[in-house]
């Protein structure tokens, strides 16, 4: 094109300066004709330009025959018959509030894609399909719509307060890719996120769009990254508690934390939170017997809102309601050993104490809600293990058989025990007999706590849901019953396995895991709250299981609370790919090729348009 410039531009000045070459004719007067006469006063060898209509005309001719020789192209994003999925994050980061007041990360992604998607109107066989992702990707609109369907979803795009998972986006965005048809161009990812950390090894077709953050510094800001609470070991009606923050700023920032119980503050936690995403901690205590919603809140005013607020529910102090299993019941003749551990179990702090045989078990299955407390299995080993926490005694785990051997041994020689559990803090077994010890293999998962010279004696189980004792001897054929320590164990294991150890700490989830609430083989449960959604349970299951929240906050799922928060530190952050990070991603890998619309053809059509132009001024000109 520069060639063509350079030959069309002299060339229209050259005839435009250079004198008329008339042959000479002799009249008589040339009074009678003004045109004649004014060539003669300006035929001389060089003339100045006088602006005319046919001038310009003629400037814009040349221009555009100049520009139509050069061929030139537009990179569109899609290209002909191009596919291009618009890989938006809506993460809690890309709530953060940019320099310009009201206007969000999430805000200028979205602004970027309708630029594309209305830059790209020029091709209309080129399709877009937009895909929104946070914890899980989610698909707004797929290939086949139409430009207008690409930015009605754009507009139905919602922000979230979960934590991003790029991998899993770039993965199904590219799966959309492959499903398109193989006779069409592969087409690209545009990528439109502030993800610190682009993987390395994504796809050659992956393009990390720059978003105009205003400034490529990290905006001020405080968040909760965690957040626990729970009952005192010594005296259950105190609550211990830990709050962490995380500051962005570039130096350390003082702040108060507020700590409420249902609305109400009881502590004002005066704190210096470290700058350059650093991490501060502090502890609390405070009295709260009947429980309740436990919240840690920062002042705000930041550049993100959905990390100031962290909040648990912490159950009341309540007292458990047992249930004991053995092959008699409460109706047969038992033997001493189940004689004086329901003698223990009465004289515990309980809410009420059930009993059932093994054959009311067998025929009437697991308990139906409200399930108890804990279950003691005195000689009974039941096929399913119940969706609570339970003690054995002479009898394989709950759901595991084949734990106790087939034959015994001797009676032990020695006995030992770890007095750091919880269960065995305050018992001694030295004073402890046995008439045989069973054949145990400890299972994977399952810790011994107490064992003799030839086999474990007490196993804990380290997994699962549950937590779960089992004592491997029958206590008919030993002497513990009567042994001092074993009350003491009793309760401690009740304190270790009940309410006074799963509802001793503040419950909550984060907006990235999904939610189980314990429920009816088959049941559906409907949650409210800032966001809505619904659990349900398996035909065969004890919980339901909701997917994760979209928005942090409080929610109600039936008579139950539910507190849901962000807690995680890479989103509080705020860290973006800086403009040469986003360079280096996107060029980590073989580019492909760029799509490019050849635009000539207009060029030429203005060429032919503005010599009939031309033409029509010329003839103007000449009839007057």
């Amino acid at each position: 094109m520069a060639w063509a410039a350079s030959v069309a531009g002299p060339v229209l000045l050259v005839l435009y300066l250079l004198r008329l070459r008339r042959r000479p004719v002799r009249v008589s007067t040339v009074r009678y004709w003004p045109l004649a006469a004014k060539d003669v006063q300006v035929n001389v060898p060089l003339k100045m330009l006088r602006p005319s209509w046919l001038l310009l005309l003629h400037v814009l001719i040349a221009g555009l025959a100049v520009c139509a020789v050069g061929r030139p192209a537009v990179s569109g994003v899609g290209g002909a018959g191009g596919r291009v999925v618009l890989l938006i994050d809506v993460s809690a980061s890309m709530s953060a509030q940019t320099a310009r007041p009201g206007i969000s990360r999430l805000d200028d992604a979205l602004d970027r894609a309708r630029q594309l998607v209305r830059s790209d109107r020029a091709s209309p066989s080129s399709q877009f399909a937009v895909v929104t992702f946070a914890a899980e990707p989610r698909v707004l609109c797929g290939f086949g719509g139409s430009h207008r369907a690409s930015l009605d979803a754009l507009s139905a795009v919602s922000r979230t307060d979960q934590p991003g998972d790029l991998r899993s986006a770039l993965e199904l965005a590219d799966s959309l890719l492959k499903g398109a048809q193989e006779d069409a161009p592969r087409g690209s990812i545009i990528l439109l996120s502030d993800e610190a950390a682009v993987p390395r090894d994504c796809p050659s077709h992956v393009k990390v769009e720059s978003l105009p953050f205003h400034g490529e510094e990290t905006p001020p800001n405080l968040g909760i990254v965690a957040f626990a609470t729970s009952r005192s070991e010594s005296s259950p009606e105190t609550v211990e508690g830990l709050v962490e923050v995380v500051g962005t700023g570039p130096s350390p920032s003082p702040t108060v934390v507020s700590i409420d119980v249902d609305g109400e503050v009881v502590s004002r936690l005066p704190m210096i939170a470290a700058g350059n995403a650093g991490r501060t901690s502090v502890t609390f205590q405070l009295a709260c017997r009947p429980g309740g919603v436990i919240r840690a809140a920062l002042p705000g005013m930041d550049a993100l809102a959905s990390d100031d607020v962290a909040a648990l529910v912490l159950a009341p102090v309540t007292n458990p309601r047992l249930m004991i299993v053995s092959p008699e019941g409460a109706l047969g003749e038992l033997p001493l050993g189940s004689v004086l551990l329901r003698e223990v179990l009465s004289e515990l702090r309980t809410s009420g104490l059930e009993e059932m045989s093994e054959r009311e078990w067998l025929s009437r299955g697991a308990p139906t809600p409200p399930v108890p407390s804990m279950i003691i299995f005195d000689r009974v080993s039941p096929a399913e293990a119940p969706a609570c926490p339970s003690l054995t005694f002479g009898a394989d785990a709950p759901g595991r058989p084949g734990l106790l051997g087939s034959g015994a041994a001797g009676p032990p020689s020695a006995i030992f025990w770890d007095r750091r559990h919880p269960a065995l803090r305050h018992v001694s077994l030295d004073g402890l007999s046995l008439d045989a010890t069973p054949l145990v293999t400890a299972p994977e998962g399952w810790m011994p706590i107490a064992r003799c010279s030839s086999a474990p004696i007490v196993l804990a189980s380290e997994t699962g849901r549950w937590p779960r004792l089992v004592v491997t001897f029958d206590l008919t054929r030993s002497n513990w019953p009567v042994q001092s320590g074993f009350p003491v164990f009793v309760a401690s294991a009740v304190d270790l396995l009940t309410a006074r150890w799963s509802l001793s700490r503040g419950e909550g989830h984060t907006t990235g895991e999904p939610i189980e609430i314990p429920a009816a083989p088959g049941a559906s449960i409907a949650i409210s709250g800032p966001a809505s959604a619904s659990a349900v349970a398996g035909p065969d299951a004890q919980v339901a299981t909701a997917p994760p929240m979209a928005l942090a906050g409080m929610y109600r799922a039936g008579d139950a609370r539910l507190a849901v928060n962000l807690l995680n530190a890479a989103e509080s952050s705020l860290t973006t790919t800086k403009a040469g990070d986003r360079v280096a991603a996107a060029e980590s890998a073989p580019s492909p090729p760029a799509d490019r619309r050849e635009i000539w053809h207009w060029f030429a059509a203005g060429v032919l348009a503005l010599l009939c132009v031309e033409w029509l001024v010329y003839a103007r000109l000449v009839r007057t």
